[in-house]
């Protein structure tokens, strides 16, 4: 029995030598190791993850002398711009055919055109299409049949339809009419990937302003504000065909107004001017009764620059009021008059109200965001190309982005949403594009809210 203790504490030693050893080994590689990271650096890992690969710095030791940097996640910066850049792509298995049936009947039914092409293959903003002799509405351009062998006009004011190429369809002048899409079967996709956008639903958007600053919403301006209006009501209905309808329509407007219709009549803009006037109130909110109001001032020319100044005076000092404004279609695009003679009065009336304070612009109430016009349709009116061109467009947008930015006023710029989108008048657009209008907006108030 000794014999075999013996036997035992000599294997036992033997092991535990081994394992000493194994301790120092393993000590001094770690020591080359944290030699090697100090000199060197930490080592660069690659990771493959669903399908794509990405490279990241994965710090194995840290120094308390030099803290390995940490990489922030690529975010959306400037989110109100970059929302607003990207294209639309139209969803698969759209029935297009369909759309330019609605569009042509309304040409025809409001006496814009029998058709937008011509016989001769002229086309441009100074060659009419045809259309009925007791047509009051104004002269319009005609453009080139984009199912046809020849759908590019080689110059927006003077041109020939022409066969497609690169000369005669991609050139500064040059309108292709195949690249035009409804926005209605379309999705927006934003140019930058990191600047995706949550698409928001009756409930959805009411959860985003019952959780931000604002509780009194006032939509104010032109009929370009008025058709956001609308479709903020529809949005908040999820009902896209009746949403924006009133307890006190005619027969008539509830037959016209219906869906995309809606926003092509004249008939159908003023029916609802308050949310709370909606016929279907228990669709709003998902059936929630809204915490907050939300209505349509139609101010939008300078006859009306005293109505808008009142309502600020009023708002002046109320916390979560917001002013949404959109002019300068009636004032031609004539940015000093818009801000010297309308804007700048209701910011200075507000300030005034502030003075001797310490309050900064974001605290001050009403809050005011500005809505810029958007871009020139196919259908423009001849006569108002060149007091409303696109080129006009972009020098307004200048100088209101200029007074805004010393002012804290948030600028939506909606026009490139509106490059080649049908515009069913060649002023304005329908229930795709004000819908997207919407979205950009509650996408923004949620990021405030964060």
């Amino acid at each position: 029995m000794f014999i075999f203790q013996k036997i035992a504490q000599q294997l036992l030693n033997k092991m535990l030598s081994k394992r000493k050893l194994f301790q120092i080994v393993a000590s001094l590689l770690m020591f080359l190791v944290l030699v090697c990271l100090k000199i060197y650096g930490l080592p660069h890992w690659r990771i493959l993850a669903a399908g794509h690969e990405k490279s990241i710095s994965r710090p194995m030791f840290k120094f308390a002398a030099v803290p390995p940097a940490k990489l922030q996640p690529k975010s959306c910066e400037n989110l109100l711009h970059n929302l607003t850049m990207g294209a639309w792509q139209v969803l698969p298995g759209s029935n297009i055919s369909a759309f330019d049936e609605t569009y042509q009947t309304y040409w025809q039914q409001r006496n814009i055109a029998t058709k937008l092409w011509r016989g001769d293959g002229k086309c441009g903003y100074k060659n009419p299409p045809p259309k009925n002799t007791d047509s009051k509405w104004p002269t319009t351009g005609s453009w080139c049949n984009k199912n046809s062998t020849m759908p590019c006009c080689n110059n927006i004011h003077d041109g020939m339809c022409s066969e497609p190429s690169k000369l005669m369809c991609d050139c500064d002048s040059c309108v292709d009419t195949r690249k035009f899409v409804y926005a209605e079967l379309s999705k927006w996709k934003t140019a930058d990937q990191r600047c995706s956008w949550t698409h928001y639903r009756a409930y959805q958007a009411c959860d985003v302003i019952h959780k931000s600053r604002y509780n009194n919403l006032h939509f104010v301006g032109d009929s370009l504000m008025r058709n956001m209006f609308s479709a903020f009501v529809m949005l908040l209905s999820d009902d896209t065909v009746r949403g924006s309808w009133s307890a006190r329509m005619s027969e008539k407007q509830k037959e016209i107004c219906v869906a995309e219709k809606f926003f092509f009549w004249d008939e159908c803009r003023r029916i609802v001017g308050r949310l709370d006037e909606v016929l279907y109130k228990k669709k709003v909110c998902g059936g929630i009764k809204p915490k907050f109001t939300a209505v349509m001032d139609g101010f939008y020319n300078l006859k009306q620059n005293g109505s808008f100044r009142q309502v600020v005076k009023k708002l002046s000092g109320k916390e979560g009021t917001l002013l949404m404004l959109g002019i300068g279609m009636h004032m031609q695009l004539k940015a000093e008059i818009v801000i010297d003679q309308y804007l700048d009065p209701g910011v200075k009336m507000r300030d005034d109200f502030y003075k001797n304070t310490n309050v900064s612009q974001d605290s001050k109430w009403p809050q005011i965001f500005f809505m810029l016009p958007l871009l020139t349709g196919l259908l423009k009116p001849s006569r108002y190309i060149d007091l409303q061109s696109d080129a006009v467009t972009e020098t307004f947008a200048q100088k209101l982005q200029a007074y805004c930015e010393k002012h804290a006023i948030p600028v939506f710029d909606f026009r490139p949403m509106t490059k080649y989108v049908h515009s069913f008048d060649g002023s304005h657009y329908g229930l795709g594009v004000n819908l997207m209008k919407n979205q950009v907006l509650l996408n923004y108030i949620a990021q405030q809210n964060v």
